[in-house]
């Protein structure tokens, strides 16, 4: 059953979407940019970063490997701990904290802050309606 879009957005998961479903408005594949902030405990080298860039081979929950889609990587704040935003364009369950465990460091902290065209701005548990706009972007994905 395909859902509409007279949407409302929170903070992480908590975008629902009542008139459309993003899958069915991104097009074929149903990918939909993911924007998240995450800290790292230590600090990846360029070979560490480009490797994550390229997609890296990680194992799911049923012991499959699967080799994750290109990700954009970007240094936010450099410090001993850095933080990097990262995009990507799957989902899968922890496939950040999986990635960065496979080039050999650990996800301290972790946010979502765009679905898409939208700003995940809000306080936990707080939500608003979307904008005209903000619903004509996600039907042009």
């Amino acid at each position: 059953m395909r859902r509409t879009l007279a949407g409302v957005v929170g903070l992480g998961a908590a975008l629902i979407v009542a008139t459309l479903s993003l899958r069915g408005a991104a097009g074929v594949d149903g990918h939909v940019p993911k924007t998240y902030l995450v800290k790292v405990s230590g600090k990846p080298d360029a070979a560490a970063i480009a490797r994550l860039r390229a997609g890296v081979t990680i194992e799911l929950d049923d012991g499959r490997r699967v080799k994750t889609s290109p990700a954009s990587i970007q240094l936010v704040e450099d410090a001993a701990n850095p933080w990097y935003e990262v995009v990507l364009i799957e989902g899968r369950n922890r496939q950040i904290r999986r990635m960065f465990d496979r080039v050999a460091f650990r996800v301290e902290k972790i946010r979502r802050t765009k679905i898409g065209p939208l700003t995940l701005d809000l306080e936990p548990g707080k939500y608003r309606a979307l904008t005209v706009r903000e619903v004509a972007q996600l039907k042009a994905l």
